[in-house]
């Protein structure tokens, strides 16, 4: 599958800028891969050689979570806060229990979010 991303007036295939997963570097801000010689975030912009250091490491502070299956916990029982649940949120989840999702407000609220986040992100 290829992913086309629109930045300005040009676009980029992020299939030919991740051909070489085994070198490739993180972008600190959102996460994404990038070729091994790049300078900008194919995704933000955000500049990834600071100082001349390569960031194979994300800094994290918290529990790794997955977004594919928070959106999937999210839209098939996010009334129930079972992607709340997922994410040790258990105040919010039981809330979510007891009022329906918060009413399904909340649900579509926390799914526009999860899209939002990176692949990998850290609760």
């Amino acid at each position: 599958m290829l992913i086309f991303i629109v930045m300005g007036n040009e676009g980029v295939f992020l299939n030919d800028v991740l051909r070489d997963k085994n070198n490739t570097k993180f972008c600190m801000r959102c996460g994404m891969e990038n070729d091994s010689d790049a300078v900008f975030c194919v995704l933000c912009g955000e500049r990834i050689d600071k100082n001349g250091k390569n960031n194979y490491m994300l800094p994290c502070s918290g529990r790794v979570r997955r977004r594919r299956t928070a959106l999937v916990l999210c839209v098939v029982l996010g009334v129930f806060g079972a992607h709340k649940f997922y994410e040790k949120k258990f105040r919010l989840g039981f809330l979510y229990m007891l009022t329906g999702g918060l009413f399904i407000i909340g649900v579509v609220a926390d799914f526009i979010n999860l899209l939002s986040k990176p692949e990998v992100y850290y609760v």
